[in-house]
């Protein structure tokens, strides 16, 4: 069994339109939650990834204080519908990028797109899962769309830790299962 480590930092948004770093933000957090189901791999929290900027520091520094050996690094835009994404699996230690793929898929792609994005870093990395439905975001997800960029949203306020954004990240994820009642993880982010 390998003993590897990675960490995902946020996802920078090269959308003309707004801002949606909560967008970035939620994708690394999607992926790190189905990462965390992977055996001998050691993912930095998102609590942790987060106080990198997706395009600030070097990678090395980045590893080097979160104390991982891998870094996921990714670039995004969204416009009429459609969905671009850059991702990149790196070792700062060596330089070596171990894997890298640009994606186009429409927007209501997305669940499938990081799942498959999951199933390279395993691989790239070599290490297995007990179950492949472990590793997908899809288990208790939804294929709404208004649902999903509302529950992003939410888990973009969640994460700020104070009472207002934890009042309005409420806010968004009852707009998600409003938009879809049978968003499991929805329901589980409004009970914590």
């Amino acid at each position: 069994m390998s003993n590897r480590s990675i960490a995902v930092l946020p996802l920078a948004s090269r959308s003309d339109a707004e801002d949606e770093s909560w967008f970035g933000q939620g994708i690394a957090d999607e992926i790190i939650h189905a990462l965390s189901w992977a055996q001998g791999l050691r993912v930095a929290p998102l609590s942790s990834s987060m106080r990198f900027t997706p395009d600030g520091g070097d990678p090395t520094a980045i590893a080097k204080r979160l104390k991982v050996e891998t870094l996921l690094l990714g670039e995004f835009r969204r416009a009429d519908g459609k969905l671009e994404l850059k991702a990149r699996l790196v070792e700062p230690a060596s330089g070596n990028t171990l894997w890298q793929h640009d994606y186009a898929v429409p927007g209501s792609g997305l669940q499938d797109l990081i799942d498959e994005i999951l199933r390279e870093i395993v691989k790239a990395l070599g290490v297995v899962t007990a179950d492949d439905r472990q590793l997908s975001v899809q288990t208790g997800s939804t294929k709404n769309l208004h649902a999903y960029d509302a529950y992003l949203r939410g888990l973009n306020f969640y994460f700020r830790y104070a009472a207002k954004n934890l009042k309005l990240a409420l806010q968004m994820f009852e707009q998600a299962v409003k938009a879809d009642s049978g968003f499991a993880r929805a329901w589980a982010k409004l009970a914590e």
